[in-house]
C-alpha cells in the first residue's frame, strides 16, 4: 500500500513541476510580446536584412535572387533598401537623408523611417558594388534608396564585377 501512495505523490509532483514550468514559459512570452522594449521596426529590419542576404547568396551561386519588403500600409513607418556605396550618408530627392555609422566601399543597408527618425542598423559591406537598374537605366556606383513595396531581382553581372539589382 505504501508504494502505491509514494508513486502517486511522485506523479503528482512531476505534473505540478511541469505545470509551473509551462505557466512560467507563457508568462515570459507574454512579457516579451507586450514589453515596451520590443521594437517591431528593428525586428522587421532584421528579418528583411536576412532576406536580402539570402538573395545576395543566391546571386553569388550564379542564380537569381529576389528581394521584397512588404508595404504594410503604416503611414508612420517606411522601410528602405539603401546602397551607400562608399559614403556614410546621402540625401535622396524622394526619400530624404540616410546615414549609418559604419564605413565601407559597398555598404548596403535596410533602413526605416518613423516620423523624423531614420535608422540604418542592418548593413553589410559587399565585395562588389551594386548597379541599380530602373527601366533599363543604371545607377552605377552611386548611392540610392528603394522604398518598400518594390520587388527586386538580384544577380551578378556576367563579368562578376558587380551585383545588379533590378526592379521587376
Amino acid at each position: 500500500m505504501k508504494s502505491k501512495r509514494g508513486g502517486m505523490v511522485d506523479k503528482n509532483l512531476i505534473e505540478l513541476i511541469l505545470a509551473v514550468a509551462g505557466v512560467f514559459l507563457l508568462v515570459t512570452l507574454m512579457v516579451f510580446l507586450f514589453s515596451p522594449g520590443f521594437d517591431k521596426e528593428d525586428k522587421s529590419s532584421e528579418s528583411y536584412f536576412n532576406g536580402l542576404k539570402d538573395a545576395i547568396n543566391l546571386a553569388d551561386s550564379g542564380s537569381q535572387g529576389e528581394f521584397f519588403m512588404m508595404d504594410m500600409g503604416d503611414e508612420d513607418v517606411d522601410f528602405y533598401l539603401v546602397y551607400f556605396g562608399g559614403v556614410s550618408s546621402f540625401s535622396d530627392s524622394l526619400y530624404g537623408k540616410f546615414s549609418y555609422l559604419g564605413s565601407g566601399k559597398n555598404a548596403v543597408c535596410i533602413c526605416y523611417k518613423k516620423g523624423d527618425l531614420s535608422m540604418c542598423r542592418y548593413c553589410e559591406n559587399l565585395n562588389l558594388p551594386i548597379d541599380y537598374l530602373v527601366d533599363g537605366v543604371s545607377g552605377k556606383n552611386i548611392p540610392w534608396a528603394v522604398k518598400d513595396g518594390v520587388n527586386i531581382a538580384v544577380v551578378k553581372d556576367k563579368g562578376e564585377t558587380s551585383y545588379v539589382f533590378a526592379e521587376k
